[in-house]
């Protein structure tokens, strides 16, 4: 078993979230469909979008999983490589595509799990691989 966890200021992914190109680089086309599907107005009680806090979840959660498979980012395998979705629960379900998916090979990693939580302006998630 190995755990990864990762945690982020949602703030940090405003200049993001206006760059698609730079968006790309990180998110997969899945993961940004459901990103905007969280765009909407902000009430009064919300400092951030909620646009923004799924972005900042999802790419804790892709941390997180570098991390679990122990090459943390910048080591071959690429923040697309690795995509958050999500299930009829809206629970997280992890598909790793080219080097990560190797990488779960290698390590004969038969599981992932892994959960995303927002509290305030920051973002977490933590990865479990068995």
């Amino acid at each position: 078993m190995k755990v990864g966890i990762d945690l982020v200021m949602v703030e940090r992914f405003k200049n993001i979230a206006e760059n698609l190109e730079k968006s790309k680089k990180i998110f997969t086309d899945l993961e940004i469909k459901y990103i905007n599907s969280k765009r909407g107005s902000l009430d009064d009680s919300q400092k951030l979008p909620p646009y923004l806090k799924t972005m900042a979840g999802i790419y804790a959660a892709k941390e997180a999983v570098l991390k679990a498979l122990g090459v943390g980012i910048g080591n071959g395998i690429g923040l697309n490589e690795v995509e958050i979705d999500h299930d009829l629960m809206g629970a997280c379900v992890v598909k790793l595509a080219k080097n990560a998916e190797n990488e779960q090979k290698k390590l004969k990693i038969s599981q992932i799990l892994v959960n995303i939580s927002h509290d305030g302006d920051y973002a977490t998630a933590v990865c479990v691989l068995l």
